[in-house]
C-alpha cells in the first residue's frame, strides 16, 4: 500500500535535487548550456510540485486543475533539452529565438488546450478519481492531442540525445563522463514515460515520470561536480574545429568517394566563385579545375590556373584522404595554396637573370670588340659610348624592377593621372627633343599607384628609342570609369613582335623566345604589382597601341 504522505515526501525531494540542479546551472551563466538547462530542470521542478498539490486535492475538479496546471512544465521540458544539448555540444547556431519559437508552437498549443480543457475532450475525454493499492489517483482517458504532443516530446528528446551520444567515444575522459551522466539522467524519464502511455506501469492513472526525474538530477548533479558540466565542455572544440575549417586561409575542398563535394570552406566559395549551398552535392569536377588531374596523384601537388575576381591566380593544390576506424577510405580533402606571388616573383627572377648574363655580355662582348679597333678606326669611340650607355639604361631598368618588387607587398601610394601623365612626358621629352608626344588628360582628378609613373614613363621611352623616324610621334591618353584607369600609348613606329608578345604572356624567357630588354617587363610587372593589366595591339596603319587598366581611386583636392 502506497500512503500519500510517503508519496508527497517523494515528489518534494524530487523537486528539491531538481531545484538544487537549476540553481547551479544558472550560476554557471553564460556558459553554453547553462540557461537551457536550468529552464530544464526548472520544467521538472514545476512538474513535480504540482503534482504534489494534486496529491493533496480532495475534490475531482481540484484533481483537475493542478493536473492542467501541470502540462506547463511537462511541455517545457523537451524543448529546453533539446536547446541544452545542442548549446552544450557547440551547435549553437540552431538556438534562436525563432528555431525556439518554431519548437514552442506545439507545446504552446498544449498549454492553451490545458487551461482550456473544460470546454473540449482533445487531451482527456474523461476525468474520475480511482483507488489503487491504497492511493487515490486521476484517471484521465487520454484524448487524440496527448499522442501528438507525447510523439512530439520524444522527437525532441531523441534529437537531443544525438549530438550527446557523440562524446560517449570522445578522447577527454570529462567529457565522456558528462555524455554517460546526461544520457543516464535523461533517458530513465523519458523510458518511464513511455511506459505509462503504453500502459505497463505498477499503478494504472498514476504517472510516474516526476518521480524518475530524482534520478535525473542525482546523474546531474554527479556531472555537474564529478566531471565539471557546464565548467568544461565541449562546446569550444566543436566550435573551434568549424572555425578553424571556415577562416582558414588556405582553400579546402572535402568531397566524398564519388567525388561529390560535402563541405567547402568561406576562401574555397571565393576562390570558385560560388555559394557552399549551391555546390554541396554536387561532382567536383564540375567545380574545381584540373580536379581529375589531381586525385591521379594523390600523393604529390599539382598547380592549377583560374580567374579570381578578373585576375589569374595559380594554386597549388594538394589531396589528404580521409579514412573511417575500419581503415577505409571513405573520401578526401583538397587544400588550395595561392602561390600566385611565388611563381611571379621566380618567373621575374629567372627572366631578370638571363637578360643580366645574355644582354651584359653581349654589350661587353662589343665593347671589347670596338675597344680592339679604337687605334685603326675613330668611329669605334662612338660605338663604345653607345655600348656604355645601353649598360647603363640596363642598370637603370634593374634598379627600377627592384624597386616595384619591394613594393609588391607594401601599400601603394597613390599620385594622380594627370601629373603621372605630365612627369612622364616631359621625361622623356627631355631625353628625345626630336620626339613629338601629345597627351591628354582625364576630365576629373583621378589616383593611380605611383607604380604606374615609371611604368608609363618606359612605355613612352619604348615608343620612341624603337622608331627609326627622325621625329618619332607618340599619343598618350587616358579616361576613367567603373573605379579603372586606362591609359593608352600609341606610336607610328614598326610595332611590337608577336614572339615578344607571346613571351610577355607565357612570363618567361627561353634561348629560343625572349623580348629585346628588360623594359617590356618592366611593363609587364609594374601593372601588375599595381593591381592591373597591360595589353598590346596594332596601329592602323602603323605602330603599336599600349594599354594600360589598373585600378583607380577618386581624388579630392588632392588628397588621398
Amino acid at each position: 500500500m502506497i500512503q500519500t504522505g510517503a508519496l508527497i515526501v517523494v515528489l518534494a525531494l524530487t523537486a528539491g535535487i531538481g531545484f538544487a540542479v537549476g540553481l547551479l546551472a544558472w550560476q554557471e551563466r553564460p556558459e553554453p548550456g547553462a540557461t537551457s538547462l536550468s529552464v530544464f530542470m526548472a520544467g521538472q521542478v514545476w512538474w513535480a510540485a504540482f503534482l504534489a498539490f494534486e496529491f493533496q486535492a480532495t475534490t475531482l475538479a481540484q484533481r483537475v486543475l493542478w493536473s492542467n496546471v501541470q502540462w506547463i512544465g511537462v511541455v517545457v521540458i523537451p524543448v529546453a533539452w533539446i536547446a541544452f544539448a545542442f548549446s552544450y555540444t557547440g551547435r549553437d547556431e540552431y538556438v534562436r529565438w525563432r528555431y525556439i519559437g518554431v519548437l514552442s508552437i506545439i507545446p504552446a498549443i498544449t498549454i492553451g488546450l490545458a487551461l482550456t480543457a473544460p470546454y473540449h475532450d482533445l487531451l482527456y475525454t474523461e476525468a474520475s478519481l480511482l483507488e489503487q493499492n491504497g492511493l487515490v489517483v486521476l484517471h484521465k482517458e487520454p484524448g487524440q492531442w496527448i499522442w501528438v504532443i507525447a510523439v512530439y516530446t520524444y522527437l525532441l528528446a531523441i534529437g537531443g540525445l544525438v549530438p550527446i551520444f557523440a562524446l560517449v567515444k570522445s578522447e577527454n575522459l570529462p567529457f565522456r563522463g558528462q555524455s554517460l551522466a546526461l544520457i543516464l539522467g535523461s533517458i530513465i524519464p523519458w523510458t518511464t514515460s513511455i511506459l505509462h502511455n503504453l500502459g505497463v506501469t505498477p499503478i494504472p492513472g498514476f504517472d510516474p515520470t516526476p518521480i524518475s526525474f530524482a534520478i535525473t538530477g542525482v546523474a546531474f548533479l554527479g556531472a555537474l561536480s564529478r566531471f565539471q558540466l557546464l565548467g568544461t565542455n565541449p562546446s569550444p572544440n566543436f566550435r573551434a574545429r568549424r572555425l578553424v575549417f571556415d577562416q582558414m586561409d588556405e582553400m579546402a575542398v572535402v568531397v566524398d568517394r564519388n567525388d561529390h563535394i560535402v563541405n567547402l570552406n568561406r576562401s574555397a566559395e571565393s576562390m570558385f566563385e560560388t555559394d557552399r549551398d549551391v555546390v554541396l552535392g554536387s561532382d567536383a569536377s564540375s567545380v574545381v579545375p584540373q580536379y581529375r588531374e589531381l586525385v591521379r596523384d594523390p600523393d604529390g601537388s599539382t598547380e592549377i590556373s583560374t580567374e579570381f575576381g578578373g585576375t589569374k591566380r595559380i594554386y597549388q593544390g594538394t589531396v589528404t584522404p580521409i579514412w573511417d576506424f575500419h581503415d577505409r577510405k571513405i573520401g578526401h580533402v583538397l587544400t588550395f595554396h595561392d602561390v600566385t606571388d611565388y611563381v611571379r616573383r621566380e618567373q621575374r627572377y629567372q627572366v631578370l637573370n638571363r637578360l643580366f648574363r645574355h644582354n651584359l655580355r653581349t654589350e661587353s662582348q662589343l665593347i671589347l670588340g670596338q675597344a680592339e679597333r679604337l687605334a685603326a678606326e675613330h668611329d669605334a669611340v662612338d660605338s663604345i659610348k653607345a655600348r656604355a650607355k645601353a649598360i647603363e639604361n640596363i642598370g637603370d631598368k634593374a634598379r627600377d624592377l627592384a624597386a616595384m618588387f619591394e613594393r609588391d607587398t607594401d601599400p601603394d601610394q597613390m599620385v594622380e593621372v594627370e601629373a603621372v601623365i605630365e612627369r612622364s612626358v616631359a621625361t622623356v621629352t627631355s631625353e628625345y627633343p626630336n620626339a613629338t608626344i601629345h597627351d591628354s588628360r582625364p576630365e576629373e582628378p583621378v589616383e593611380v599607384s605611383s607604380l604606374i609613373e615609371t611604368v608609363l614613363c618606359n612605355v613612352i621611352e619604348n615608343a620612341v628609342e624603337h622608331n627609326p623616324a627622325p621625329e618619332p610621334r607618340v599619343w598618350v591618353s587616358a579616361n576613367s570609369t567603373d573605379g579603372r584607369v586606362r591609359i593608352t600609348v600609341a606610336d607610328d613606329g614598326p610595332g611590337l613582335g608577336e614572339y615578344e608578345i607571346e613571351t610577355l604572356e607565357e612570363g618567361s624567357e627561353s634561348q629560343l623566345k625572349h623580348t629585346s630588354g628588360l623594359g617590356l617587363w618592366l611593363i609587364k610587372w609594374g601593372t601588375e604589382i599595381a593591381g592591373g593589366t597591360v595589353s598590346f595591339t596594332e596601329r592602323d596603319p602603323e605602330g603599336s597601341i599600349v594599354t594600360l587598366d589598373v585600378p583607380a581611386s577618386t581624388s579630392s583636392n588632392g588628397d588621398t
